[in-house]
């Protein structure tokens, strides 16, 4: 049985938010789906401060898809002043995590103007990485 595309975003919003408290056990309680997403736009859960999180659950992934969901994720995460992670997982395969470079070598050495630059954001300076590595990275930029 084939099933919708809507129904398996949200489940893998859900599973995604029970992998990053396992990870980040003082995120237990914090983390929940944006029920508005679909409606008013914006990024998929709330609760990882500092972070605007886009989810995606396809049967498979292609490079030129990436590049259309980084896309996604950057733009909502402007709307918010926030910064962008993109949060993905293939049918049979584990979370996969794409992010700034920026954001793993820290931002400390830019202006704040430049945050948000479009070439910081583009997708040939990401990095993809297991949920581990990620949550590690995550668990240090919320002071937890």
């Amino acid at each position: 049985m084939k099933i919708n595309s809507r129904r398996k975003g949200s489940t893998g919003e859900t599973e995604l938010i029970h992998s990053l408290e396992a990870f980040i056990p003082e995120l237990l309680g914090k983390l929940a789906r944006n029920l508005e997403q679909t409606r008013w736009g914006g990024y998929d859960i709330t609760g990882l401060d500092g972070w605007a999180p886009e989810v995606k659950r396809c049967a498979k992934f292609l490079p030129s898809g990436m590049v259309r969901h980084w896309k996604q994720a950057v733009d909502q995460s402007r709307k918010e002043r926030l910064r962008p992670v993109l949060f993905y997982r293939a049918d049979r395969s584990e979370w996969r995590v794409v992010m700034r470079l920026i954001d793993v070598v820290g931002t400390e050495r830019l202006p704040a103007m430049d945050f948000f630059n479009d070439e910081l954001n583009n997708f040939d300076f990401t990095l993809d990485m297991s949920l581990k590595s990620a949550s590690h990275l995550i668990r240090k930029s919320l002071d937890v």
